[in-house]
């Protein structure tokens, strides 16, 4: 019988959930309440997908090949299904139009043609970062991926940088947007669901586990402080979060049980379709938790409207069958 995770698959639903959030613009006047749901909880869900990644991929043992080519399909799809965005993107920049062409390349190997799809690009890197040094054992990529990361974190630290090292970082930031990537995000987080796969019976996931999480979200808290005074250009990298990410995928795949197929299937959907809903209500003039709202609802309504229309092909079909 097959390993199932109904918690895991409610949690991937919540992460699913909060990725959306995090694209509704301003989610309260308060600047704190804005910063504690935008810029901490929200910036959990995708170390926690890139975690639940690299776990699978080492324990199903995956062949890179095989399943690179699995994801590059789904990215290339959905890279043409919001094509139409990307190139309005364009249209309001400087950029001639006969370098669109040459853009929208540069974006699909960097940012994706659409503001979610960059987890793709940084998904596959990042695995093959991991798959290519797994040789060196765990300790010297570790102590890479974190290095790695740790320069990554200047955009979180931006203004916390000495003039040097700043403008060092704008240089870099003018040509890649962001440090949010294979190289400097995905690589660690992904590495850490490698290392939970090969390590999950040991002491270190065994023991004590819920008091490492209680810790690690306290010290994310003072760390959220500290960028809260004196924010950067974005929030994406939190160092703090590494931990908290890697011990809530510990404790969610310790036990397993039954699993919602649906649950799954409706955070999948979450995840590719709501840009296309919730670019929608942005024109309309919604913002915040309303846009939040009108997103899912409008998802969930193409999602349940497309599982209908199924079902009503299914059955029309079974009856001609059965007639023949």
């Amino acid at each position: 019988m097959k390993r199932r995770f109904s918690l895991l698959d409610c949690a991937q639903c919540f992460a699913a959930l909060l990725v959306v959030l995090v694209h509704c613009g301003r989610l309260a006047e308060n600047d704190l309440v804005h910063f504690l749901l935008k810029s901490l909880l929200c910036r959990w869900a995708v170390p926690f997908f890139l975690i639940l990644n690299g776990y699978f991929f080492q324990k199903k043992n995956y062949r890179l090949k095989e399943w690179g080519m699995r994801q590059l399909k789904t990215y290339l799809l959905w890279s043409i299904f919001y094509l139409p965005y990307g190139y309005l993107f364009l249209q309001q920049t400087d950029l001639p139009f006969y370098l669109y062409p040459v853009a929208l390349g540069f974006a699909f190997v960097t940012i994706g043609t659409c503001y979610h799809l960059w987890y793709f690009p940084a998904l596959i890197s990042g695995m093959w970062l991991v798959h290519k040094t797994r040789k060196w054992g765990y300790f010297l990529q570790f102590a890479l991926a974190g290095l790695l990361y740790l320069i990554g974190s200047a955009e979180t630290y931006s203004s916390y940088l000495n003039e040097p090292l700043r403008q060092l970082y704008l240089n870099y930031q003018s040509i890649f947007q962001t440090t949010r990537n294979g190289l400097f995000y995905g690589f660690l987080f992904l590495l850490c669901g490698s290392f939970l796969a090969d390590y999950q019976k040991t002491p270190f996931f065994q023991k004590h586990l819920k008091w490492k999480l209680g810790v690690s979200l306290l010290l994310l808290l003072v760390e959220g402080r500290i960028i809260f005074v004196n924010q950067g250009d974005d929030k994406n990298f939190l160092l703090l979060m590494v931990p908290v990410a890697l011990f809530v995928a510990g404790l969610l795949v310790e036990k397993p049980s039954s699993q919602s197929s649906v649950l799954r299937a409706a955070s999948k959907v979450l995840f590719f379709l709501h840009p296309f809903v919730l670019e929608i209500g942005k024109g309309i003039g919604i913002t915040g938790i309303p846009l939040f709202l009108f997103t899912v609802i409008g998802v969930c309504g193409l999602f349940l409207g497309k599982v209908f229309l199924s079902k009503v092909i299914d059955t029309r079909y079974q009856a001609e069958y059965e007639k023949w």
